[in-house]
């Protein structure tokens, strides 16, 4: 792995659940893990000869580390030049424990 091409600053989120003084139930955002990334182009889904910028993904290579090695998709997000990303798929590259890719999605609000 060449590091010196990770010069993205990432912040991967968690999801936690927060209970209030009385009892209620919260889902909200955590910064979890924040490190240096490769980000790869954003890949767009066309459709119909038109662009859809709501289908923007990208690829981030991360160092392998205990942290990111325990990334789900369902439980993580990365939030990115200020934008957010769902995690569609989390890729070992071949369990080498060098590198992790992580294919995300931009989150639609």
């Amino acid at each position: 792995m060449d590091i010196a091409r990770l010069k993205e600053r990432i912040t991967i989120e968690k999801l936690t659940v927060k209970v209030d003084e009385i009892g209620n139930h919260t889902n909200g955002w955590e910064d979890y893990y924040s490190c240096y990334a490769y980000a790869n182009t954003y890949m767009v889904d066309e459709t119909e000869s038109k662009v859809d910028y709501e289908n923007q993904t990208i690829a981030f290579s991360v160092r392998a580390c205990k942290k990111t090695k325990a990334l789900t998709s369902t439980n993580f997000r990365v939030r990115f030049k200020g934008k957010v990303y769902n995690i569609v798929s989390i890729d070992m590259m071949n369990y080498d424990n060098k590198e992790i890719k992580i294919r995300c999605k931009k989150e639609v609000r």
